[in-house]
């Protein structure tokens, strides 16, 4: 199930248009999450591209800039397993959190934000940076979307390890059974006032 995001690197390049993407709470703007990612995945030392968009859009730019590179950065990748994914960087304290959130878009598929927080806790690249009352859409499959929002009123930076754990934690405390799907559809704030979704999308 893990690479089952990445098989259709061709579908996800229709996506490098965000277009009327709304932001999962409403008063806060969309921003454009960066990635540095290497050229050669089997060499993090080495040169490096910049790319914009979910992890999906960012492998899939990488992939369209360097053919194979989808298929040697699948290779190569360490997957954590789920108490590292439940372990935090700095111990950040949660404030609330809410299970069951009602947003238009509906819930996620549990099992594609699964693969999401997994990618994203693997994934080399500096930690994300976040402006003022931004939210930034890290992780879009299959109609399931993870989010980090910045409530700060200034830039705020955090970790990849961090949003993939909060990802991975709601999913495992507010998971539910719609007929035979798991679905999830929920958020957590800490007290340094940065929050992490999970919900559905059109992706």
């Amino acid at each position: 199930m893990l690479t089952k995001t990445f098989f259709a690197v061709g579908a996800l390049l229709t996506q490098l248009v965000h277009g009327a993407l709304q932001p999962p709470v409403d008063g806060y703007s969309v921003v454009d999450v960066q990635w540095s990612l290497p050229v050669d995945p089997s060499n993090p030392n080495g040169a490096r591209e910049s790319v914009t968009g979910t992890i999906e859009e960012a492998i899939a730019q990488m992939e369209a800039a360097h053919p194979g590179w989808n298929q040697t950065f699948t290779s190569n990748i360490k997957f954590a397993d789920t108490h590292t994914l439940l372990t935090r960087d700095d111990n950040p304290v949660r404030d609330s959190w809410e299970c069951n959130y009602k947003v238009n878009v509906g819930p996620a598929n549990s099992v594609n934000i699964r693969d999401g927080a997994r990618y994203l806790s693997a994934i080399d690249s500096p930690p994300p940076k976040n402006a003022p009352l931004g939210c930034g859409r890290v992780s879009c499959a299959y109609n399931s979307a993870i989010w980090w929002c910045n409530d700060n009123s200034f830039e705020y930076e955090i970790t990849w390890k961090n949003i993939a754990s909060s990802a991975w934690t709601l999913q495992d405390e507010c998971s539910f059974w719609d007929g035979n799907t798991e679905k999830v559809c929920a958020w957590e704030k800490m007290q340094k006032k940065w929050k992490v979704y999970v919900l559905g999308a059109s992706c």
